[in-house]
Parts: structure tokens; C-alpha cells; sequence
């Protein structure tokens, strides 16, 4: 992205609420070379753009695999904000923490069309607890600071996703083969990997259900 903001031009454009997160956003512009435009008819006002941007964030990880992240949200784009005058509104998003798995950066349009085609879609089902858990869970784990609550967020959106009750290492892992895959050797394939996979995170959350107990 061109035309970076600096400090100076952060500080002249933003209006006087922001200016005391110059700071944090100074050390942002540097890190920014993306931007999504949420135009008024799509959102009313800047809660709903943010709550539409978090959805095409997430698809686009869920669909690519590019750990993106949002920064910053303003009604002015960045690129343009050096020519503006005590009128921008701008605030950072989250604090940036590094993805625990490294990803590449590869968005393509096919994809970008992908998440345009889905939103609706993915908004309905959102309104659904089982699908908003699994959803979120996969889209923000890679975010979350310790790499086992993180491991532990995307078994449960994967359990609540399947709502199995009882026998759960056969039933999930049968079940996600079939989502996986129509080829039948490949469905076994998928079965086993997935049971080993379970058999490890159960086994972890005995070790720690039995030590909580010592304790």
C-alpha cells in the first residue's frame, strides 16, 4: 500500500478524540497494506461495518488459510488520510498478536468473490449457537495467546458443530470423514487420522482433569 500515514499526518488528520492513541496507530501504519471497504448501504453505521468486516476476515482465513488480521477501522482510507484536515475518525481494532502457526499470505479473487457469495449465508447460519461456536473458534484460535486454549477452542467448535452426545471419538470422526470426503478410501483415511487426533486431546484433558482433582 502507498502513501503511508506518518506520525505528523496521523496527527493532523485525526479528529481531537483519537489523538490520544497516536501512539499505537503510528506504530500500526507501517504494518497495514490491506484494506476493505464496507460502503453505507451495506452497513448503517460503524458497528455493523465492523460486525460485516470480522465475517470477511474470518471466511477469508477459513477459506485461505492467510492468517489476516484487522488493525484499524476509520472512515477515511488510509491512503488518503495525509490529505485530510481534523476530521478522521480512526481507532485500532485489537492488539496485534503473531498467529501461532505460520501461513501464507495468499488471497486470491476467486476467493474474495467465495466470501461475497457466502456472507449472507454465513450471517444466517451465525444465528444458529452450534454453527456461531464452530465458526468463531476456527477463525480466532489462531489468535489465542496459549497454543492449548487455542487447541482446546477449535475441539469444541468441531464437537458443537457435530452436537454428538455419546460414543464421540467414533461418531465425530465418522462424521467428519463423510463432510471431508466422498472418495471411501479416503474417508478411512480421515477416520483414523481423526481418532488419533481426538485419542491426543482427550488424553490432555485427563492429564488436566486429574491434576485440577490433586490440586
Amino acid at each position: 500500500m502507498s502513501n503511508i500515514p506518518d506520525i505528523g499526518s496521523l496527527a493532523q488528520a485525526l479528529v481531537s478524540e483519537c489523538g490520544g492513541m497516536l501512539s499505537i496507530l503510528s506504530h500500526l501504519s507501517g504494518r497495514i497494506d490491506h484494506e476493505l471497504y464496507i460502503s453505507e448501504s451495506m452497513a448503517e453505521d460503524p458497528q455493523a461495518a465492523l460486525n460485516i468486516a470480522y465475517q470477511v476476515v474470518s471466511l477469508l482465513r477459513l477459506r485461505t488459510g492467510c492468517l489476516m488480521n484487522a488493525a484499524s477501522f476509520s472512515d477515511a482510507p488510509w491512503g488518503q488520510i495525509a490529505v485530510h484536515d481534523s476530521d478522521v475518525y480512526l481507532q485500532d481494532i485489537y492488539e496485534l498478536w503473531p498467529p501461532l502457526w505460520e501461513s501464507t499470505p495468499v488471497v486470491t479473487e476467486d476467493d474474495l468473490q467465495w466470501v461475497a457469495s457466502h456472507l449472507i449465508r454465513n450471517a444466517t447460519l451465525s444465528s444458529q449457537p452450534s454453527y456461531a461456536l464452530a465458526y468463531r473458534s476456527a477463525a480466532d484460535a489462531p489468535y489465542i495467546k496459549d497454543s492449548r486454549t487455542a487447541v482446546a477452542r477449535i475441539w469444541s467448535g468441531i464437537e458443537a458443530l457435530f452436537d454428538v452426545q455419546n460414543e464421540l471419538s467414533f461418531r465425530l470422526s465418522m462424521y467428519a470423514a463423510v463432510l471431508v470426503s466422498d472418495n471411501a478410501d479416503e474417508r478411512i483415511s480421515v477416520q483414523a487420522e481423526f481418532k488419533r487426533l481426538y485419542g491426543l486431546r482427550s488424553k490432555r484433558l485427563s492429564h488436566v482433569v486429574s491434576f485440577v482433582s490433586f490440586l
